[in-house]
């Protein structure tokens, strides 16, 4: 296993475990990039853990998710803080996504804000594939 090259990414609660795995003690080491989708966590349980050093994030979120409303925006700020981003600088890209800007090295912060519900994976793969080989393209 190339231990540069681990990425999770998951959705629902698969994206819930994708992105704990990047914030979580005993394996926050481990994913080098994740890109979690409609996550079940929010930016204020997300001040109970410690930022990492930067990594490369993508968030994926339904504008219409019911379930979890707005999650993925409060997550995406909290990595756009983490990775030393400028929070108030966007740039638009493919698939509806956004970069935030001026982010460390090592860690492009993105985030996706599709039209659906909680139950729609995102139509992103090829962009989603495209930032875990080439996150720096993000930036």
């Amino acid at each position: 296993i190339d231990e540069k090259r681990v990425y999770a990414t998951g959705h629902s609660d698969g994206g819930t475990a994708s992105l704990m795995l990047a914030v979580l003690d005993k394996t926050k080491k481990v994913p080098t990039a994740i890109a979690p989708s409609a996550a079940g966590v929010t930016g204020k349980d997300l001040e109970a853990v410690q930022c990492r050093d930067p990594m490369p994030v993508m968030i994926m979120h339904g504008k219409n998710d019911s379930l979890f409303p707005g999650w993925g925006a409060q997550t995406s700020a909290w990595w756009a803080g983490c990775n030393h981003c400028n929070s108030t600088k966007t740039k638009n890209i493919e698939g509806g996504c956004v970069a935030y800007q001026d982010c460390a090295a090592n860690g492009p912060t993105v985030y996706c804000e599709g039209t659906g519900t909680h139950r729609d994976w995102p139509n992103l793969n090829r962009v989603m594939l495209e930032f875990f080989a080439h996150p720096d393209k993000f930036s």
